[in-house]
C-alpha cells in the first residue's frame, strides 16, 4: 500500500502544528549565528559567504582542518572536517553547526578556544 501509517501522519501533523511556536528558538539561532560569524571574522577565520547556522572555517588544507578538528574535540567541541570530493580541492574546511538551544557562553568558549588554535 502507498498510504502512510497513522503514526507517521500523526507525527507530521504534530510537527506542522509546532512550527509556529518555535519563533523564539529560530530568532535565538539567527542571533547566535550572526554573533559567531562576526567574532570569527574579527580573529581572521575565513567563513566564506556563510550567513546561516552552518559555518565553514575554510583553510584549503586538509592537514590543518584535521588538526583543528582534533584540537576542538580535545576541548569539548564536535566539528566535522570536510574535504574533497564534498568540496573542491583547495577549499577544505571545518564545519561548525550551531543548534537553536546552544548557550551564548558555549559560543564564547568556542571563540576563546579558536583563538588559542589561531595563535599556534
Amino acid at each position: 500500500s502507498t498510504v502512510l501509517p497513522p503514526s507517521i501522519l500523526g507525527a507530521i501533523y504534530a510537527a506542522v502544528n509546532e512550527v509556529p511556536r518555535l519563533s523564539n528558538l529560530r530568532n535565538k539561532l539567527i542571533k547566535n549565528s550572526i554573533f559567531l560569524l562576526d567574532e570569527l571574522k574579527k580573529i581572521n577565520y575565513d567563513t566564506g559567504e556563510s550567513s546561516s547556522h552552518i559555518i565553514p572555517l575554510i583553510f584549503g588544507n586538509i592537514r590543518i582542518c584535521e588538526k583543528l578538528k582534533n584540537f576542538l574535540l580535545k576541548n569539548g567541541f564536535f566539528v566535522k572536517a570536510v574535504k574533497s570530493p564534498t568540496v573542491p580541492i583547495g577549499s577544505e574546511r571545518v564545519r561548525i553547526s550551531l543548534t537553536a538551544t546552544i548557550q551564548k557562553k558555549v559560543i564564547k568558549e568556542l571563540i576563546k578556544t579558536l583563538k588559542k588554535f589561531n595563535k599556534k
